[in-house]
C-alpha cells in the first residue's frame, strides 16, 4: 500500500535526520529493532540487547532476529507487516490486533520462557516505514516487558474470583446497593430463595424486589433504611422473606455504608443471615428448659424420698439402740411405779417420789413419740426464722439419751446476740441429728462432742452463720475425707450405714444456699463445719 508522497528534503538534511532517527532508536529506553524488507535486521538497539541476551553484532544483517524469541523459525510481527499477511496472526499469536494509533500497525502479545534467564510476557508494537515514495522499505518493532503488570493484572483476577466465588457460595444472602438504594449486585444464596436470575432484579429498588414485596410494612421500613445508611449509620433488624415455595424464613437483615479510602460513602452493603432454624433451635431449648424443670421437681421428689429413707434409717438405728435399753425398761418401771403407789401408805414424800419417777418414765415415752414424728415424711421446703441455739437443742435432745449409755460428753459454746437464721426447721433438724449419731457413732468407747455457733465472715465478707461439730471418736482415713458427701459412700458399711446421711444432708445444705464441710484426723477426731447464709 502507497503512501502519499512527502515533500523532499535536501541531502545533507537528510543525512541528519537519519542520524537523529539511528541516536534515537539506539538511546531509547525501549527495546526497539527494524528489519529492511528482505527480513534483515538493520537496527539492534542496547534495551533490545539487554531484554533478550542477544548481542546485535550478531544480528545486525541476517535474518536471524527471530532465534532471540523462538527456538525455530517462526516470523515476528515486523515480518507479518513487511510481507503484508495479517492472515497468519491467529496461527502465532493468542492475543493480537490491529494498532488503533499507527496506520497498518499490528500488536500482538504472550509469554516467552526463559528469555534471557526469565519468563516474560512481551508485548510487540510493529509498523511500516515508508520512503519518500511511500514504498515500504521497513519495519519496526518495539518491545515491552509488562511481565509484572500481567502478574499483577492475573492475580487481581484471581482474586477477584475467589472474591466472587465468596460472595455466591456463601450462606448469607448479600448485595450491593447505590446510595438511592438501587441494587447494582447480588449473590447467588439471595438467587435461589426466591427462585430468581439476577437480570429480573438488578436495577430495580431494592425494596421492591421479591425479598420485601409480600409485606408493604417491610417495604417502607427498607426504604427507610436505605436513606438512614446513606447517610453513614449501620441498620440492623429482623425481617421475614418468603420463599419460592412460600415458606416463611426468619432474617437477621442489616445494611451498612460502604466507604471509600477517604471515607466518602460510595456503596451499600445489605446482607442477610437466615435465622429460621436458630429461632427453632430458641423454641425447643425453652421446651427442653420446661423439661428439665419437671424433671427437677420429679429430683426434688426423689430426693424428698431418699431424705425420708435416710430418716428411717437414723431412726431404726436409734430405736434399735434405744428399744432393749429404754422400752422394756420403761414399761417395768411403770407398772412397778404405779404398783408402788397403790400399795404404799399416802405419805406425802412416797407421794412425791413416786410421781417425780412417773414423770421421768413418760418423759421417756415422750421422746419415743417424738422420734415417731420426726420418721413422717417431709413437707416441702418451709423457710422460718429459727433460734440457732433452740435448733442445736432440740435436736440433742433426740441423741441426749445416747450420750448417757455412750459415755459421750456434750459441751455447748454459742455466742450471744446470735441472729436468727431462715431455714426449714425439720430439715435443718435431720442434718444435725445425722451428724450428731455419726459423732456418736465414731466413740463407741465414749469421748466428748463440742457444738459451737457464731457469726462469721466469708472470703467474700459476707456474714455467715458457722455452726461446727467436733468429736474425738475414730476419725476418717485421709483417702476417705474427700468421698464421705458422696452418695452411697460410707465407712460404716459392716454396721449397716446406707451412705446416704451425709449426701443429703450435703444436699439439705446447699437448697438453703449454704455450704457444708468436713476434716479429720485418724486416730484423733473430726469436725463437721456448716456455714449458713445471714438473710
Amino acid at each position: 500500500m502507497n503512501r502519499p508522497k512527502e515533500n523532499r528534503l535536501p541531502k545533507g538534511a537528510l543525512e541528519e535526520k537519519e542520524r537523529i532517527m539511528e541516536a534515537v532508536i539506539q538511546n531509547s529506553a525501549v527495546a526497539i529493532f527494524v528489519l529492511n524488507a528482505q527480513h534483515k535486521v538493520i537496527y539492534w538497539n542496547t534495551a533490545c540487547e539487554e531484554l533478550t541476551g542477544c548481542k546485535a553484532k550478531g544480528l545486525l544483517g541476517t535474518g536471524n532476529h527471530w532465534k532471540a524469541f523462538y527456538d525455530h523459525y517462526r516470523p515476528c510481527v515486523a515480518d507479518i507487516i513487511i510481507d503484508n499477511k495479517f492472515s497468519e496472526m491467529p496461527k502465532l499469536y493468542k492475543d493480537y490486533s490491529k494498532s488503533t494509533l499507527i496506520r497498518n500497525g499490528l500488536h500482538a502479545e504472550g509469554w516467552h520462557p526463559q528469555l534471557h534467564g526469565k519468563d516474560r510476557y512481551l508485548a510487540f508494537e510493529a509498523a511500516p516505514i515508508y520512503d519518500a515514495d511511500g514504498k515500504l522499505i521497513a519495519a519496526v518493532e518495539t518491545l515491552l516487558d509488562i511481565s509484572e503488570f500481567k502478574k499483577a493484572e492475573k492475580e487481581s483476577q484471581e482474586n477477584e474470583q475467589k472474591m466472587r466465588a465468596v460472595f455466591n457460595q456463601t450462606f448469607q444472602f448479600i448485595g450491593l446497593l447505590t446510595l438511592e438504594g438501587m441494587l447494582i449486585q447480588v449473590n447467588r444464596a439471595a438467587l435461589d430463595l426466591i427462585g430468581s436470575e439476577a437480570s429480573k432484579v438488578l436495577g430495580k429498588p431494592f425494596w421492591e424486589a421479591p425479598w420485601w414485596t409480600h409485606s408493604p410494612e417491610l417495604q417502607e421500613k427498607v426504604r427507610q433504611a436505605v436513606k438512614k445508611a446513606a447517610g453513614g449509620k449501620f441498620i440492623r433488624f429482623e425481617a421475614t422473606h418468603l420463599d419460592k415455595e412460600g415458606v416463611v424464613h426468619n432474617v437477621d437483615f442489616s445494611l451498612k455504608p460502604v466507604k471509600d479510602k477517604d471515607e466518602k460513602i460510595i456503596f451499600l452493603l445489605p446482607e442477610g443471615r437466615d435465622i429460621t432454624e436458630f429461632l427453632q433451635a430458641e423454641r425447643l431449648l425453652k421446651e427442653s428448659e420446661q423439661d428439665l424443670q419437671k424433671c427437677y421437681i420429679e429430683f426434688k421428689q426423689t430426693q424428698a424420698e431418699l431424705i425420708q429413707a435416710e430418716k428411717m434409717a437414723a431412726l431404726g438405728r436409734l430405736a434399735s439402740n434405744l428399744a432393749h435399753e429404754i422400752k422394756n425398761p420403761l414399761a417395768i418401771n411403770l407398772q412397778g411405779l404405779e404398783y408402788l403407789k397403790s400399795i404404799l401408805p399416802p405419805d406425802k414424800a412416797y407421794i412425791d417420789t413416786i410421781e417425780s419417777l412417773i414423770k421421768s418414765n413418760l418423759r421417756a415415752d415422750k421422746i419415743l413419740k417424738d422420734l415417731l414424728n420426726f420418721a413422717r415424711p417431709a413437707a416441702p421446703l418451709i423457710l422460718e426464722e429459727v433460734d440457732i441455739p433452740l435448733l442445736i437443742n432440740s435436736s440433742l435432745f433426740f441423741v441426749d439419751p445416747q450420750s448417757n449409755l455412750n459415755n459421750v460428753t456434750l459441751t455447748r459454746q454459742f455466742a450471744p446476740d446470735l441472729p436468727k437464721v431462715k431455714l426449714d426447721y425439720n430439715q435443718m433438724q435431720q442434718v444435725l441429728i445425722n451428724i450428731f449419731i455419726n459423732a456418736f457413732d465414731a466413740m463407741p468407747q465414749g469421748g466428748r462432742i463440742t457444738v459451737t455457733a457464731s457469726q462469721v465472715e466469708d472470703v467474700l465478707k459476707r456474714k455467715i452463720l458457722q455452726i461446727v461439730i467436733s468429736d474425738t471418736g475414730c476419725g476418717i482415713k485421709e483417702n476417705d475425707i474427700n468421698r464421705i458427701f458422696e452418695p452411697f459412700f460410707s465407712t460404716k458399711k459392716e454396721t449397716g450405714g446406707t451412705g446416704l446421711g451425709l449426701a443429703i444432708s450435703k444436699a439439705i445444705i446447699e437448697s438453703h444456699k449454704g455450704a457444708i464441710g468436713a476434716e479429720s484426723k485418724y486416730g484423733e477426731g473430726t469436725s463437721v463445719t456448716i456455714d449458713l447464709p445471714i438473710i
